[in-house]
């Protein structure tokens, strides 16, 4: 069991180093189809960072979806857990599905168009925005709820812990506050292609950069519990 386990985070170490030199080439390729104007429509189809269904959209969807599975497995592992309720990574492993869900169908923008005209909800520049209030309240709700528990694991596994969490926070710095930088400053404004261009590169390569950051922690925490777990059937 442990060698496996083992294996499986080196394999992670590896995707780590790969999947930022990817990131990489996605945010080279699409500043120089702008920058050079390519005319290639396909081209400038499949490396839009700012686009819908293509390389980039997909390579994060995918990304989202193994860090639910990841939190997913990591429930089902750990039930007899002394410390760690059943619920905690079943919320972050269904949350992270879902996330991925929105990435690849777009959801928060469906959400946008839907309740644009809603007057009670509070939007930015032409409707836009809408989901950013929902998705902020209810990820607070689920971090307060189990804010002691997450601090319990901390003090037990910092180091995995830890990374997850500055995976994380880089996310929702990207994804919050640049985007919101972007609705209130950018969007509708006229600004430069330099200034569009370098929001939209450091937006996204920050979305995709995150989440192979909590991917990494999110295995490496899963085999320090399965180890210690291990530890205790042994004594």
């Amino acid at each position: 069991m442990r060698v496996r386990y083992k294996f499986t985070l080196q394999r992670a170490r590896k995707y780590l180093k790969l999947a930022i030199a990817f990131e990489l080439f996605l945010v080279i390729v699409f500043l120089s189809v702008k920058q050079l104007e390519v005319a290639n429509r396909v081209v400038q189809f499949l490396f839009n960072l700012n686009g819908e269904y293509n390389i980039p959209a997909f390579f994060s969807a995918a990304q989202l979806f193994l860090v639910g599975r990841i939190f997913i497995s990591i429930n089902k592992e750990n039930k007899a857990s002394t410390f760690i309720p059943t619920s905690l990574f079943s919320v972050l492993g269904f949350g992270f599905i879902y996330l991925s869900i929105d990435e690849a169908f777009h959801l928060h923008e469906n959400m946008s168009g839907l309740l644009r005209n809603a007057e009670w909800i509070p939007k930015f520049y032409g409707g836009h925005g809408v989901w950013v209030l929902p998705y902020f309240l209810i990820g607070l709700v689920c971090f307060l709820y189990y804010s002691k528990i997450l601090l319990k694991i901390w003090r037990k596994y910092p180091k995995e812990l830890s990374i997850i969490v500055s995976g994380f926070t880089i996310y929702l710095l990207a994804v919050l506050g640049l985007e919101i930088i972007n609705l209130l400053f950018i969007l509708g404004k006229p600004v430069t292609q330099f200034v569009y261009l370098t929001e939209v590169s450091v937006e996204e390569f920050l979305e995709m950069i995150s989440i192979t950051i909590v991917l990494y922690g999110a295995v490496w925490l899963r085999q320090s519990l399965t180890e210690k777990q291990t530890e205790n059937i042994v004594t």
